[in-house]
Parts: C-alpha cells; sequence; structure tokens
C-alpha cells in the first residue's frame, strides 16, 4: 500500500473519531440538561399541589426503586383528592411503622 493512500485512510479515521466524539458530547450534554430539568421541576414536599392534603409514599415500581436510590424520586398518592405524582423525596420523610425503639437506626424528631 504507497503511503499516500495510507495517510488519507488515517485522516479518514481521524476525522469520523472526532465527529462521534463531538456527536456524542452534544447529544450526552443535552441528555444530561434536560434530565437535571425535570429533576428539579419534580415538587419538593409531601403536600398535595392540588388540594393542599396530606400524601402518602406508595410502593415503588422496578424503575423507580431504582432511581429512588439514586435521587430519592418518590411515587406519592393524596388523601384527599386522589392525585398521583412523583416527587423529590427527603431524608427525614421517612415513616417508620410499629413501636418506636424497634429499629437500630431510628431516627429521632
Amino acid at each position: 500500500m504507497p503511503l499516500a493512500q495510507r495517510g488519507v485512510r488515517v485522516r479518514r479515521l481521524g476525522m469520523v473519531l472526532w465527529l462521534t466524539v463531538f456527536l456524542l458530547a452534544n447529544i450526552g450534554l443535552k441528555i444530561a440538561l434536560a434530565i437535571a430539568a425535570v429533576y428539579y421541576l419534580l415538587p419538593r414536599t409531601v403536600r398535595c399541589p392540588v388540594c393542599d392534603g396530606e400524601t402518602i409514599k406508595l410502593v415503588p415500581g422496578p424503575v423507580l426503586r431504582v432511581l429512588g436510590r439514586v435521587c430519592r424520586i418518590e411515587r406519592r398518592w393524596c388523601l384527599g383528592c386522589g392525585f398521583g405524582m412523583h416527587a423529590r423525596g427527603r431524608p427525614e420523610s421517612h415513616v417508620w411503622v410499629g413501636p418506636t425503639g424497634t429499629r437500630k437506626h431510628e431516627r429521632t424528631a
């Protein structure tokens, strides 16, 4: 293979590599910004946005179980109006059911 053809192939490979990195970086950054915007648009409250009633945390599905561990997303349901929503959970929003002092690492108010 002549040396001139080899240089053309290397330049093509370099151009394709740069194009791939450029597109992945642009698309990846846009996706990351969109996910961050949606996350911060979720309410960070245990009150219903419709009727200001109290909400309860529902049992999460498989996807929300993973997201709940990573970014504390909860599925909540209003007791007053029946509105279902997703919300950003807080560490203090966990409800312990049962007598106090039965768990080793129980939070105290």
